[in-house]
């Protein structure tokens, strides 16, 4: 059944609407069709270029590099010297093209396609050994990739010269879904697993009709084992359609044979009884004479299917580049596209131009300036750029208008779905009444068939009656012969007697049968007369869903290529759409550097107003001091004056009360005297009274004008103290001031701070997102975790076990005829891998990942920790012997040339002026048996080290 979304792949009648950039890049390709691929490749990468780009890398890293991605392992010491001291403009070109005439790169490159055709399953039907050596064999012959695809597509083991091109299909048991899901994702890019029991959950673009397409190629498949031969094979019958129900749905569907991004491909017309060459039946392998797998393979790898070579370009170049223009490389559909649709258009295309040739295609690419960015994101990453805002502007607005279009495609595209599902439900409809007058037929055809093989029985029982009957009729006449010759023979006449008697019975059986015969002849009729209506009926209704089935075929060419052309338009507008996003995020990038270095400014600012307050500060402060000092003598002398007041006005208080008492007495005495002025002693008392407090009074006047002068002084010193006082308040307040401003001032600078801290984490946080979009894009390099193989090869390069088995294998190979030199090194090469194959197995249970599950991604285990740490094979190739890398170092005595043989032979690089100091520090010991230990440890921090455990 179709559904309302399908791969994105567009026919090539139909690009041209979808592809504008493609076309008018396409044309300019054309234009300059005689530069070389890897010119064209960096052409296209500048004029689509968003943002600035890394730069080259080093000569030592781009020489690791190339070593490790064509050859799989790490170039020598003296390698990595010579390249490095090389002068010549063009070492670079000139170290790829020996990297791809090395017998190094033939296995590597066998390596890279094993693990992407077979996962590192286990051996079941087709050992490895015979499979390494099939595909070894096509490197080293340089086989079209294409070619290389269609022989193990259509494999069946047959054939003992290809035997080891049907691993994949009968590794896998033959099994059509798990055969499906890896032949979409391995062959096309499409990891549609979760589409075989209804559409993909997650992706939009993944349908469950899509899977089917697919497994239509392969489920008439399945291993078949010849028990005589002791040998599995993979069969296939010349029936079986792919017929299929959603479990979300319960919507059933049906296909016929289809490859992602192409029209359905129809079944040759053959004759039902004329469908095999070899018929099935116990124990014979069945072979139709239309394999709809060899379909598969012819139409896969011809050259058309454009998913196809998208796919292999696509994991070409992931493998050299670190990643795919399309990552993850199973997941190619609208909502995940190329970083540059027009670039892996333009790699598809040239890789079919130039017949699938791998090792021409490496080499384009290791060529191209891209593939000689360095890791650093480029400096230049955060200055402002009006071209960045432009760019923006015109991005947004194409995506706008992509948009616009899709939305537009999209109604289009589903109002043909809706004639295709109409005319399908119709179909489903027809086909059921089709199932049911078939089985009408057969029913009365069943017993039609019965009446005349009935009738056919009797006749053939009649004619062989009656084939008796003439030699007994002849028997029987020789007989009567031979008894008139010897009429008296008792014998003769016995013999004869019994032939009559039966001939006799055999006429009558003869005539009974005769008469059985018209009656079933009759009944025979009858029962093919019955037929008549029901096959009548059969072939109506057989019409009708051919008819139907036209009808669904009619509308759905132009749905699907409808489909295809929405899909691409999509691609693309996706694809704009993470144009601007990155763009977006450049610029939020610079706005954020922008608002940190402002708030660096900022800070720098703070710090000074709050240097300046706490100067204020401090100034207050030593002003509230100096005001407190001069506080302190006013202070005492108002105390003084006060005390020496209260001393005086006490003394004036006293004595003016006794004046006042004596004067009352005086008073009360004039009184008693006016009453008795005889009185002579109470005239003296008085009289004395009188004098004595006149004289009291005149003796309080002295007293009266000290108090006033003791509290003038003390109003004095009072009004002294108060201005005082005041002056200390007023700078008390002013101490007061400052340090609030100090505090104000404080908080600022910690709000900055922290802002400066957020910033920070935020301009951190928005340079990771950017450092990986940058990878993504290929504008840095990405960082390549080395493969188990080449880690094991890696190591053992550099701790000189394979100098050690190379000079082995040569030794052996000059006792007999020396070869010539390109066959001695592939002799010599055969022979280490033989060596040390064993070595890499090792590393590759530890470091791989489990068998049949994609192999690309890097993981860290504990295993791999204890390997490396208690591991004794490691530790046995650092032990000084056979002049390995160890036991070269010993007998270097200057500890610089040490370090730098140790940084060549490790990391194909000259130590920097620290390391090589450090180097030298380290190996500052007392005995040859330290240095010795102190070399093994270095050498083993340096093969553990993230720098030796990825590509860098």
């Amino acid at each position: 059944m179709m559904q309302r979304k399908a791969d994105f792949d567009i026919p090539s009648t139909l690009r041209r609407g979808c592809l504008t950039v493609v076309v008018l890049l396409g044309a300019l390709s054309a234009a300059r069709a005689d530069d070389p691929l890897h010119v064209r490749i960096d052409r296209l990468i500048d004029e689509t270029q968003i943002g600035p780009v890394a730069g080259d890398c080093t000569d030592a890293e781009f020489l690791r590099r190339v070593t490790l991605d064509l050859n799989g392992t790490i170039p020598t010491a003296d390698e990595a010297r010579a390249f490095l001291d090389d002068p010549s403009p063009d070492k670079r070109t000139a170290l790829v093209d020996r990297a791809l005439n090395r017998p190094r790169y033939a296995r590597h490159l066998t390596t890279v396609l094993d693990v992407m055709l077979m996962e590192r399953r286990r051996d079941t039907h087709v050992k490895s050994p015979e499979w390494h050596t099939y595909l070894h064999d096509s490197v080293v012959a340089n086989k079209p990739f294409n070619q290389l695809a269609r022989e193990i597509l259509s494999a069946d083991g047959v054939d003992d010269a290809m035997r080891p091109a049907a691993k994949f299909y009968l590794d896998r048991l033959g099994e059509p879904h798990l055969l499906t899901r890896d032949v979409g994702r391995i062959f096309f890019g499409r990891d549609m697993q979760c589409a075989q029991c209804h559409d993909h959950p997650l992706i939009d673009d993944y349908l469950q009709d899509d899977y089917y397409g697919i497994f239509a190629f392969l489920q008439r498949g399945t291993l078949f084992v010849d028990k005589k031969a002791k040998k599995s094979f993979f069969a296939e019958t010349a029936t079986g359609e792919a017929v299929f129900t959603s479990v979300f749905t319960a919507v059933k569907g049906e296909t016929g044979p289809r490859l992602p991004g192409q029209l359905i491909i129809d079944d040759p017309a053959i004759p039902a009884a004329e469908a095999y060459t070899v018929k099935p039946a116990k124990d014979v392998r069945p072979v139709p004479k239309y394999s709809r797998r060899a379909a598969l393979a012819k139409h896969a790898t011809d050259g058309t299917n454009r998913v196809f070579n998208r796919n292999i370009a696509n994991r070409l170049w992931a493998h050299m580049m670190g990643r795919g223009l399309v990552e993850p490389v199973d997941l190619h559909h609208p909502s995940n596209p190329p970083v540059h649709p027009e670039l892996l258009e333009l790699l598809a295309d040239e890789f079919v131009a130039m017949n699938f040739d791998m090792r021409a295609f490496l080499r384009e690419l290791a060529l191209t300036k891209t593939y000689r960015r360095g890791f650093d994101m480029p400096a230049e990453l955060a200055a402002d750029s009006p071209d960045i805002e432009s760019h923006l502007s015109r991005v947004t607005a194409d995506h706008a208008q992509r948009a616009a279009a899709v939305a537009v495609l999209e109604k289009e595209v589903d109002t043909l779905l809706d004639g295709v599902l109409a005319a399908q439900e119709a179909m489903f409809d027809v086909e059921s009444e089709n199932t049911k007058a078939i089985a009408a037929l057969a029913a009365v055809q069943k017993k039609s068939t019965a009446a005349a093989k009935t009738l056919a029985d009797s006749k053939q029982k009649l004619s062989k009656q009656e084939q008796a009957l003439k030699v007994l009729n002849e028997a029987l006449t020789k007989a009567d012969e031979v008894v008139r010759q010897f009429p008296k023979d008792a014998e003769f006449t016995a013999a004869a007697e019994t032939y009559r008697k039966r001939v006799k019975t055999s006429t009558g059986e003869i005539a009974a049968l005769k008469t059985l015969i018209e009656k079933q002849t009759v009944a025979a009729k009858a029962a093919a007369e019955k037929t008549v209506a029901p096959a009548s009926a059969a072939k109506v209704a057989a019409d009708k869903l051919a008819a139907a089935t036209q009808q669904v075929e009619q509308l759905r060419k132009p749905y699907l290529q409808k489909l295809y052309a929405y899909r691409d338009a999509r691609t693309l507008a996706k694809h704009r759409e993470q144009q601007r996003e990155h763009l977006n995020a450049i610029v939020a990038y610079r706005q954020s550097t922008e608002k940190q270095q402002a708030l660096v400014a900022e800070i720098a600012a703070a710090r000074n107003e709050l240097t300046r307050v706490q100067t204020a500060a401090l100034q207050a402060e030593s002003e509230v001091e100096t005001a407190l000092a001069k506080v302190t003598t006013p202070q005492q002398r108002h105390t003084t004056a006060l005390k020496n007041a209260q001393l005086i006005r006490a003394q004036h208080a006293d004595k003016h009360k006794l004046a006042r008492q004596v004067a009352e007495a005086a008073t009360a005495g004039q009184a008693a005297l006016a009453v008795l002025p005889e009185d002579a002693d109470l005239k003296s008392s008085t009289g004395q009274l009188a004098e004595l407090a006149a004289q009291l009074n005149n003796n309080l006047s002295p007293l009266t004008e000290q108090l006033k002068q003791a509290e003038a002084k003390v109003a004095e010193a009072a009004a002294v103290l108060k201005a005082a006082q005041q002056k200390l308040a007023a700078a008390q307040e002013k101490l007061q001031q400052a340090k609030q401003l100090t505090l104000d001032a404080d908080a600022k600078l910690q709000a900055a701070l922290q802002a400066q801290q957020t910033q920070t984490a935020l301009v951190d946080n928005s340079f990771q997102d950017l450092t990986e979009q940058f990878a993504g894009r290929f504008a840095t390099s990405a960082l390549k975790p080395l493969t188990p193989e080449q880690l094991s090869w890696s190591i053992m390069q550099a701790t000189g076990v394979v100098a050690q088995q190379s000079s082995a294998a040569v030794a052996k190979l000059d006792k007999k005829n020396p070869p010539a030199p390109p066959q001695r090194e592939t002799l010599v090469e055969a022979k280490v891998n033989e060596k040390l194959k064993g070595n890499v197995r090792l590393f590759v249970k530890t470091f791989g990942a489990g068998g049949g599950q994609p192999q690309n991604e890097f993981f860290a285990t504990v295993d791999q920790a204890l390997f490396f740490t208690n591991g004794k094979k490691i530790q046995s190739w650092l032990n000084p012997a056979g002049g390995n890398l160890t036991d070269r170092l010993k007998k270097l005595k200057d500890p610089a040339a040490c370090a730098e043989e140790l940084y060549l032979a490790i990391f194909s690089r000259r130590p920097t002026e620290q390391e090589a100091t450090d180097v030298v520090e380290y190996l500052q010991v007392d005995s040859e048996t330290d240095q010795a230990a102190a070399l093994q440890e270095i050498a083993w921090a340096m093969l553990t080290s993230a720098e030796f455990r990825f590509g860098h």
